[in-house]
């Protein structure tokens, strides 16, 4: 039979799965995909998309969270992350030093 302890620690472990909505931060690459805009989560390899960048990012944003909450159904933290190829890293990089040494 569980004791008590065991099951706060159940508790305890479940809850430490849970994600409130700003808990988990993302990089994000935008651009223009023929008429669309594509937001792109780079850890994640997810793409949402919209008319405008806002629309694709708030697309992105309701799969992210419905990634992490198959993720928690599953009971398998491992199924949120999952990188996009090498070359997106390489572009959101290139937009990184692009906009750092324009502004400067």
């Amino acid at each position: 039979m569980a004791s008590r302890a065991d099951h706060k620690s159940e508790k305890e472990s479940a809850s430490s799965f849970e994600v409130t909505p700003g808990a988990v931060v993302l990089n994000v690459l935008g651009y223009r995909e023929q008429e669309d805009w594509v937001a792109m989560a780079l850890e994640m390899d997810l793409r949402g998309y919209g008319q405008t960048f806002r629309e694709a990012l708030e697309e992105l944003r309701e799969l992210v969270a419905t990634q992490i909450r198959f993720a928690h159904f599953k009971g398998q933290a491992e199924l949120i992350w999952k990188s996009a190829e090498p070359v997106w890293f390489e572009r959101f990089a290139d937009v990184r030093r692009e906009r750092s040494f324009g502004r400067g």
